[in-house]
């Protein structure tokens, strides 16, 4: 059976800066694949390439057989493919429900409808279950990580993208949002997960990529990869 993800050669490009070179790597359905390495690796540049927010170089990205690499956010959205952004990204003056209905416009224009689903969606998030009518921007930094998730989760994708969920949460709020990830994998959700942290990515994931400098060094189970001493390397240098 084919992944569910697969990168081929893809190579990104910022002017003359190449911040992805010649990357390859798939992700396999039912499956969380984590996406290592240092600040500035090329981590967020990945899944925002996957996600149609930055164009490629050159490469192909196939989701479900299907070449998407010249398709459009939107197109890719419909598609099964959502992402929860870096810094979180929600609308913080609109209220929590409100974003959750953003999260779902491709799908339905039906309010009634979308606001059912959102009420529902909440349930399955007990940071933000009580938190409906609240004004998102006035939320914690665990309860606005949850709601990116959650609004994320809004469209039904098929592959859910997930880029530094841990990022300025306290760790109690880590293991908090890394419950709700481990539960949504026990559900079923296909998950690229991207971390600077190795060690809560490895809690959660079968298999892991590492990244160095934009180019991938290192790939396979994370129990092979904990153990490489490349993994250092990608993290320290030299």
């Amino acid at each position: 059976m084919a992944p569910l993800l697969q990168l081929e050669n893809v190579s990104v490009k910022y002017g003359a800066i190449e911040a992805l070179r010649e990357v390859s790597f798939s992700v396999e359905e039912g499956s969380i694949t984590c996406l290592i390495g240092a600040n500035g690796a090329g981590k967020s540049t990945t899944v925002n390439a996957i996600a149609g927010l930055v164009p490629t170089a050159s490469g192909r990205i196939l989701f479900q057989g299907e070449d998407i690499t010249k398709l459009p956010a939107s197109r890719r959205i419909a598609m099964g493919i959502s992402i929860a952004l870096e810094g979180r990204k929600i609308f913080g003056d609109q209220t929590v429900i409100d974003n959750l209905m953003l999260g779902a416009y491709t799908r339905s224009k039906n309010l009634s409808k979308l606001r059912r689903e959102a009420e529902e969606m909440l349930a399955r998030f007990p940071l933000i279950a009580d938190r409906g009518q609240q004004l998102a921007g006035t939320l914690s930094g665990g309860q606005q990580q949850a709601l990116a998730i959650a609004r994320a989760l809004m469209s039904r994708p098929k592959l859910l993208l997930l880029d530094e969920p841990s990022l300025g949460l306290a760790p109690i709020l880590i293991q908090e949002i890394y419950q709700i990830i481990q539960d949504l994998a026990d559900q079923g959700t296909t998950i690229l997960l991207v971390e600077q942290f190795a060690a809560y990515a490895f809690m959660v994931s079968q298999n892991a990529c590492v990244l160095e400098h934009g180019q991938l060094t290192l790939a396979g189970p994370v129990a092979e990869v904990r153990d490489d001493p490349r993994l250092a390397r990608a993290y320290l240098g030299k």
